[in-house]
Order: C-alpha cells, then structure tokens, then sequence
C-alpha cells in the first residue's frame, strides 16, 4: 500500500491496516507529518507511547525513507513530512493482539502517572496485590511509567498479567 493520507487522521489509518482489516497489507509505505513518523520510532526526544507501540507490535521494521520540504507541496503547509515504510508482521495474531492492545492503552491512560496504578484503575480485572505480583515477578519498579518500558517488557507484562488472572 502507498499513500498520501490527511496528516489528521494517520492513527486510525494505521490502527486499521493493522489491527481491523482482515488481510494486512505486507508493506505500506505512508507520507505523512514529520513529527508524527518521529513519535513512530521514537526519535527526536519521543518516548514510547501507545501509538509508537502499536505500530512497532504489528511490524519487523518501520524505517524513514525521506524527509519532504513543505516548498515541495501546493500550497506549502506549515509541516515539515516524512515518508516512512512499514513492514507488517506475519507474526501478529489477532486474538494476542487485542488482549495486548487492551493492556498498553490501559497501560497509557495517563501516561505521567505510574504504570501500577493506571493497571489497577484500568478495566483489565486485576487487583492492586495482583499487579504488584506481576511487576515483582518482572523486576519492574513500581514506580514506572508507561513510556519507559520496552515492548518486551509489555509483552512479558501482558503474559503475566493473564496467568495471574487464570490462577
């Protein structure tokens, strides 16, 4: 998939090739705002967020292939542009994803705040004792924010999360 798509609207875009279409696209390679594509991989002083997460989870690689000049474009907009390519995973699968993606956006309800405490307010059904086991057996501090984790960490998380909840 190639495309030039309303700056606006480029997470529900990716959100949808990624996680709502029936069959993903192998590859996508998307213009789209410069800041954005940063937030994406994490660049430019960007943590990680849920958006930057989601979109790593579904590919084996995203990599910024061109950076486009506003004065390439009638009329200029006031944004600097990124084109960047996407590599989808085969590996995702649909029913892994969605309990994943239900952690992570609980996970970054309030992204300041400590990730233990957005868990247990969150309504992923675990207990503030059942959390603190988790982050325990993780040796995750407790004082954690969401943005500091890896997606190995999220992953690991999200897996020990659902054993303690079928035990």
């Amino acid at each position: 998939m190639i495309a030039n798509i309303p700056y606006y609207i480029t997470s529900p875009i990716l959100f949808r090739f990624f996680y709502e279409t029936t069959v993903r696209p192998s590859e996508m390679v998307i213009l789209m705002q410069r800041e954005v594509g940063d937030k994406i991989r994490c660049v430019n002083g960007f943590k990680s967020s849920y958006f930057s997460l989601y979109c790593t989870n579904a590919c084996s690689a995203i990599t910024e292939i061109m950076r486009v000049a506003p004065g390439n474009f009638i009329p200029a907009p006031k944004v600097e542009s990124s084109v960047l390519h996407f590599v989808t995973s085969e590996k995702a699968e649909a029913v892994t994803d969605k309990r994943f993606l239900k952690v992570l956006s609980v996970g970054f309800l309030h992204p300041r705040k400590f990730l233990a405490s957005n868990l247990v307010s969150g309504n992923i059904g675990v207990t503030k004792e059942q959390v603190n086991a988790c982050f325990e057996s993780l040796g995750l501090s407790l004082q954690v924010r969401p943005g500091e984790l890896t997606m190995s960490n999220w992953k690991d998380l999200t897996k020990a999360i659902d054993t303690i909840r079928a035990e």
